[in-house]
């Protein structure tokens, strides 16, 4: 053999352990690499996120790339294990209103992450774990859709209605009544039947009349006696002309809540109407006579402006009243 083939053969050699080498070292490369991916997110599942970080930052990342796409899952999960972990040292720090709204947050933006499982048992943990008062304010009220969107109210048929019942009385007490009517509906609705409903209908009617006694809406005059009952009862009736539901409040001798279907017929008036078209629902009230603040006001259009007046109503009296829309244009600037 000559010397050039021997030659020839060498490099061949060289060549191929040179391969073989840097393939045994891609191999022991990779499976330290997946060893410490599998060590960082067992550490991330279990929300240890110092440790996570020790194996994820070993990672060679040209080499996990080769195989498969390990460093940008493990730099995902750094982020969502530092995100998750705000929300605990909040929780830590008694902050529960922002560890809650941090948790859905989370939960919003990651939806497949398995820690959503985990953020969703810290809520329950923070929510059967103290008084309302701890976590409950306006900053809360004002995320329960989405937080239920996300099933992160744990038994919300037990635990919901002291949370609309109570971001309802928030609402009232700092003056902001919109707001505060709108938690005593979502109670009403959703849960007409339970123990704290009348309370929560005495609570509506409280707000509704504040809000219409801060002004800003129509007169509403005592309505006109339309004839004498005969058991000397005082009788309150009306007629709702209007392609709009209403609620009516009657606050005095006696208080009452009342709610009257719209006119599926009619329609708005631009003018007041020479007399009342007799086409809506009619609403029969049998009330105690004397003074009441008398709210009217749409349910089914909070655009509208609710109408408001005091009233005086005898004895063996009938009184009649008819309510239609009138919509008014502005034209110019």
């Amino acid at each position: 053999m000559s010397s050039e083939t021997r030659k020839g053969f060498g490099c061949f050699g060289l060549i191929l352990l040179l391969g073989l080498g840097l393939a045994a070292f891609a191999v022991l490369h990779h499976n330290y690499d997946i060893d410490n991916f599998n060590k960082g997110q067992q550490a991330y599942l279990q929300l240890d996120c110092a440790k996570a970080m020790s194996y994820y930052d070993k990672l060679d990342s040209w080499i996990l790339f080769t195989y498969g796409d390990y460093s940008s899952i493990a730099n995902r999960e750094e982020m969502e294990c530092i995100w998750l972990q705000g929300a605990v040292n909040q929780e830590q720090a008694n902050d529960f209103t922002g560890a809650i709204l941090s948790y859905n947050e989370f939960v919003s933006k990651h939806t497949a992450s398995p820690l959503v499982e985990l953020a969703r048992a810290k809520v329950t943990s923070i929510v059967t774990g103290n008084e309302p008062a701890a976590y409950l304010n306006e900053e809360f009220c004002m995320q329960i859709d989405p937080l239920l969107t996300n099933d992160l109210l744990p038994q919300p048929d037990t635990n919901l209605p002291q949370i609309y019942f109570t971001c309802g009385q928030l609402y009232e007490k700092s003056g902001t009544y919109p707001f505060g009517s709108d938690y005593y509906e979502k109670f009403l609705s959703v849960f007409p039947n339970h123990p704290f409903a009348p309370e929560v209908n005495a609570a509506l009617l409280r707000a509704v009349v504040a809000r219409a006694k801060l002004g800003g809406g129509g007169s509403l005059p005592t309505p006109e006696q339309s004839g004498t009952t005969d058991d000397g009862s005082t009788v309150v009736i009306i007629r709702n002309e209007s392609p709009e539901s209403l609620r009516i409040v009657f606050s005095g001798a006696e208080n009452r809540i009342e709610e009257l279907e719209a006119c599926s017929t009619c329609t708005t008036f631009t003018s007041s109407p020479s007399f009342c078209p007799g086409a809506g629902p009619v609403g029969r009230y049998i009330l105690k006579p004397g003074q009441y603040f008398v709210v009217v006001e749409s349910t089914s259009d909070k655009s509208i402006s609710p109408w408001s007046g005091d009233w005086v109503l005898d004895g063996g009296i009938e009184y009649t009243n008819c309510f239609f829309i009138i919509k008014t244009y502005k034209f110019g600037n």
